[in-house]
């Protein structure tokens, strides 16, 4: 598959994927979708971040989620999320203090991080917004990106908490934002049956101290069951105990999905496609830079239950074909509705 065609297509049904996410919980937009998994919106907002750059009626709609639904919305594990992502943290806060200064109930979202130095960046790539003319948005402005104005649209309305996708969001209106909330989704929805504080940490985004601290909590309220195994304490729940609580049955639990390595994968893989675009690469520097890729982000692929190609033997060139494959078994899993 030549790559732009690759690249066209995986723009476009990653967008796609992202409207409907956001459909099934309160955004204005319209999808047929009911997905059978747990959302993760920290993660999903990272990444829409970036991909409705491309999209900027997305981009500006979930901004208006953002300022009806921050509430529901953890800026810890947005922080914690972005630590080492300097780009990505530069975007969030200017995401977040717009629907600060839009929201007086989120006003102290506002960051200290705004400083910036040298030119700005377009926030919509080509194809996206181009030129534009009027007045720039000042919230936008300060942390470095040039775009249009934008006022809020209204529309968005709160989540559904009975929806399967909006599990994290009922959990939150019981437990808060803090690592209860994530660590409960987390153990009613795995498909492990038990699992450490440090895999539950990885897992929640929040640290493995805090992540300890709540475990300790719960298993000392009776809702956790805990065990030695081997040298290491492990976790697991019961969630016929809570299903009566969450007005729901055992079998309509909503499934585990790891998105936040999924979306880290995929936030690289299109921007390495869109990148890529724009040189004039043989098709060998284009497959090795492929494998490459691959290389580094093929466990977090592995770990959201993409079923990766077999590459033996595929050389030289040959790898192109197998980076698409991958591409491909991605795409399908997000295709796949929950």
């Amino acid at each position: 598959m030549p790559m732009s065609d690759l690249s066209e297509r995986a723009r476009s049904e990653l967008l796609e994927f992202t409207w409907s996410q956001w459909a099934q919980m309160g955004l204005s937009g319209a999808t047929t979708r009911r997905d059978r998994w747990a959302a993760d919106p920290e993660a999903l907002l990272l990444f829409t971040l970036h991909v409705a750059r491309h999209d900027p009626r997305l981009f500006d709609e979930v901004l208006d989620w953002l300022r009806e639904n921050g509430k529901l919305i953890s800026v810890q594990r947005l922080r914690n999320l972005t630590k080492d992502d300097v780009a990505g943290r530069r975007l969030t806060n200017a995401a977040l203090a717009w629907a600060a200064r839009n929201n007086p109930e989120l006003r102290g979202w506002s960051s200290s991080e705004i400083a910036m130095e040298g030119d700005m960046e377009p926030l919509f790539v080509a194809g996206g917004d181009g030129l534009f003319v009027g007045r720039e948005d000042d919230t936008f402005s300060i942390h470095g990106f040039s775009r249009p104005l934008v006022e809020p649209s209204h529309k968005s309305e709160p989540p559904d908490p009975g929806l399967p996708i909006n599990l994290v969001f009922r959990l939150r209106l019981l437990f808060g934002l803090g690592s209860r909330s994530e660590v409960v989704r987390y153990l009613l929805t795995t498909r492990y049956p038990e699992a450490p504080a440090q895999v539950i940490a990885e897992a929640t985004a929040f640290s493995k101290r805090n992540v300890n601290e709540t475990l300790v909590a719960l298993s000392d309220a009776g809702v956790v069951d805990a065990r030695w195994r081997g040298n290491e304490r492990v976790y697991q729940m019961d969630p016929g105990r809570w299903t009566s609580l969450l007005g729901t049955s055992r079998r309509d639990l909503p499934a585990s999905m790891a998105w936040i390595p999924a979306f880290r994968a995929l936030r690289e893989i299109q921007a390495w496609l869109d990148e890529d675009a724009q040189f004039d690469r043989s098709p060998y520097l284009r497959a090795s830079a492929a494998r490459e890729l691959l290389t580094r982000f093929g466990s977090d692929l592995r770990a959201a239950n993409v079923e990766m190609p077999d590459e033996r033997g595929a050389r030289g060139e040959e790898y192109w074909e197998v980076f698409v494959r991958a591409v491909d078994a991605a795409l399908r899993v997000l295709r796949r509705a929950g």
